[in-house]
């Protein structure tokens, strides 16, 4: 009996400890799932955070790129060099206004850079209006496209989030810091950040970041390759002050910047590459005979001013043309003006003087905006701006459809809609239509012409 009572102790005793253990256990296991819930929790409020702006919708915005296109970067010695390399590295792409730097980030992003799965491509595209012209905007984004791929990566934020919260978002360094962070603890696979339009960065931010850059490149380790590895390529115009802020680096490693601006003639090719697809394209829509199509061709590869925004310009004042005559095969082309800016100039002329004054309101308000706006938000600021006297939300009414059909037309081939948003074609329209304080209004033409 005494025996037995022993036996039921120690049973006891073992049930006690195996239930101690089984509930430490699952305390345990709670705990984590707690910890886990709660760092789900931050990292979802971190990333929430970060999504400061559209930025899908800033590249989306962009062409694709034609076949054939681009080689002068993609096959060029200095972009293998970049692309093949197993240390964290810089490129800077220089090339002038209208060559197609965009286009060629996009179709970087989109493709070259993808061929990896374990490569992470992360992208902001600058824009001179207010929403994306800051560095604090592209980290963001740059960031939140990091945890969003690889959610771990959150971890590295973590710190800096609970000691500061949201605010992070507003200041570069603690960003940056993050970013670095992030770089360090990648054990292996590569992460390359494409900043596109670099130029359209305000001018103390892009600075500031080229120091960045400096910095993080000029203490990069080159002793021995690495499994983890953070990349930048940086598409920019040749400006004096970005050249003269990345010459602290070039001066001695000039392998980083890989200049369009010596590599023109491959670039003409390539437009005329385009010229040749297009012109076809549109000479077939219209049923012109093989030898209009031809004269066509012939037409715009003989301008001298070849850029991809010119040709679009050229090719669609064309179309419109052609769209508007009973014969497009005797259409005489007449759109083969000297530069951009009479292109502008061409363009803005056909408008109809009744709708001129409305034109210039119109265009006014896209260059002063400090975002794009909505047709919805376009149809306000008309409404304000035109009407003397409102008394009521009834008074700022006004039909978006009609608008929205018409706005293009009015403004010739200037604007563009995405996603009912309203955007200049390119930078410089801006730069025609708005004048710097020691510029000269032109009382005769519509550079200028907006009242800001």
């Amino acid at each position: 009996m005494t025996k037995q009572l022993e036996v039921l102790r120690e049973y006891s005793e073992i049930t006690r400890v195996v239930q101690r253990e089984e509930e430490q256990r699952r305390h345990e296991i709670a705990q984590r799932e707690e910890e886990q819930r709660r760092y789900e929790e931050t990292a979802r409020e971190i990333c929430q955070a970060l999504r400061t702006s559209p930025y899908e919708r800033f590249k989306n915005t962009i062409p694709e790129r034609y076949p054939g296109t681009c080689r002068w970067v993609v096959e060029h010695p200095q972009h293998r060099r970049w692309s093949q390399s197993y240390r964290d590295d810089v490129l800077w792409i220089s090339a002038d206004p209208e060559c197609g730097k965009s286009v060629l980030a996009k179709s970087l992003i989109d493709h070259e850079l993808k061929s990896a799965e374990s490569h992470i491509v992360c992208y902001f595209s600058f824009k001179d209006i207010d929403d994306r012209n800051s560095l604090h905007t592209a980290l963001c984004a740059i960031l939140h496209q990091l945890f969003s791929c690889e959610p771990t990566l959150v971890r590295h934020a973590k710190n800096t989030w609970e000691k500061n919260g949201k605010v992070i978002t507003s200041y570069v360094d603690q960003l940056w810091h993050i970013l670095m962070a992030v770089a360090s603890g990648q054990e292996e696979g590569e992460i390359t950040c494409v900043l596109d339009a670099l130029d359209e960065c305000r001018e103390e931010d892009r600075l500031y970041l080229i120091d960045l850059l400096s910095k993080f490149y000029l203490t990069a380790d080159f002793s021995e390759p690495k499994k983890g590895r953070l990349k930048f390529l940086v598409t920019s115009r040749p400006c004096k002050d970005i050249r003269d802020k990345f010459d602290n680096i070039t001066s001695s490693l000039p392998t980083i910047h890989l200049r369009g601006e010596d590599e023109n003639n491959n670039i003409r090719e390539e437009i005329d590459l385009v010229i040749q697809h297009r012109a076809l394209k549109l000479a077939n829509k219209y049923k012109l005979s093989e030898k209009s199509s031809s004269d066509l061709v012939e037409k715009l590869l003989t301008m001298e001013s070849r850029t991809y925004l010119y040709v679009d310009l050229a090719l669609q004042s064309i179309a419109m043309s052609f769209s508007n005559s009973y014969l497009p095969e005797k259409e005489p082309i007449v759109f083969l003006l000297a530069s951009v800016e009479a292109a502008y100039q061409e363009v803005l002329d056909k408008v109809d003087v009744a709708q001129q004054v409305k034109v210039k309101l119109i265009l006014g308000i896209v260059v002063s905006a400090r975002r794009p706006l909505t047709i919805g938000e376009m149809a306000i600021a008309l409404r304000l701006a035109t009407v003397a006297e409102i008394t009521s939300v009834k008074d700022l009414i006004i039909q978006e459809d009609h608008l929205r059909d018409n706005i293009r037309q009015w403004c010739g081939l200037c604007l563009f809609l995405d996603d009912s948003r309203i955007y200049l074609i390119h930078q410089t329209a801006k730069e025609f239509l708005v004048r710097s304080t020691h510029e000269p209004a032109d009382a005769r033409g519509w550079k200028y012409s907006p009242r800001l």
